[in-house]
């Protein structure tokens, strides 16, 4: 049975051991679909079109998979929307429902150039 490689690098050598994000992933490439909590949870989306099964929020969830999740930097704004921003935002919106009617307006404007 061959044996694990377990040479550090200088990034593992710094990586926190309690940080299973930093510590299991070294490049955003890399980085498994599955490694997004609540991944199918469209926050702001659901809030401002007041359906998870909107039209709109099944749009949002193609931007998502088909162009975020492609590129590292979209996993990294995706990992964070997960990670609690867009959770966040969205109660923030909720709690201020007026602020609905504009985000809309620049989320159709995004969804329609989709």
């Amino acid at each position: 049975m061959p044996e694990k490689d377990t040479q550090k690098t200088n990034k593992d050598a710094n990586a926190d051991p309690n940080d299973e994000w930093t510590h299991e992933h070294d490049h955003m490439d890399d980085i498994p679909y599955a490694a997004f909590p609540y991944i199918g949870d469209c926050f702001v989306a659901t809030t401002v079109y007041g359906d998870p099964n909107a039209p709109e929020v099944q749009k949002f969830r193609k931007i998502r998979d088909n162009v975020l999740m492609q590129n590292p930097v979209g996993r990294i704004f995706v990992r964070a929307y997960y990670g609690g921003l867009g959770k966040g935002a969205a109660n923030v919106l909720s709690a201020i429902p007026f602020a609905i009617p504009v985000i809309k307006r620049g989320l159709d404007k995004i969804a329609d150039s989709y």
